[in-house]
């Protein structure tokens, strides 16, 4: 959990994501079968353009999971998103999976701010699955008010 810690800091708070994925290799040497890890790591090689490495490691996670994960399917339309910027033939993958995070019921609360999106925000996918997202929330917030 400690250089999971840091490497959060490392990225988030101090913008060093070379910093942070040495603080991930480490919680993989500790852990090989760290699910979060290795899919964090996946999304900071993505950011630092070393699509390979990205690729490997959320191909791991998602095939460690053995079952649906919202948060690891997350991270993998981060993956996806980030590396198309260079190579639009992983836009679909990218939207596949955070369509598969949202039906999961994971990151409602990300979509409008997270950056590792911003490659995919302009296709038409995206765009349909912000508008599913709106669904989602303007039900949750009607079922509240009931």
């Amino acid at each position: 959990v400690v250089w999971q810690n840091k490497a959060y800091l490392a990225s988030e708070i101090m913008k060093d994501d070379v910093k942070a994925i040495q603080c991930l290799d480490k919680v993989m040497e500790l852990q090989p079968l760290n699910i979060e890890g290795l899919s964090g790591r996946a999304v900071l090689h993505a950011r630092i353009g070393n699509s390979e490495l990205a690729t490997k490691d959320i191909t791991h996670a998602l095939k460690l999971c053995g079952v649906i994960s919202g948060p690891t399917e997350y991270h993998a339309a981060c993956v996806f998103a980030l590396i198309a910027k260079n190579d639009l033939r992983y836009e679909d993958q990218a939207n596949k999976y955070l369509a598969r995070a949202l039906h999961h019921g994971y990151g409602l609360d990300l979509f409008d701010h997270d950056r590792d999106l911003d490659n995919i925000r302009e296709s038409q996918a995206f765009r349909e699955i912000m508008q599913v997202r709106q669904l989602i929330i303007d039900s949750e917030t009607s079922e509240m008010k009931d």
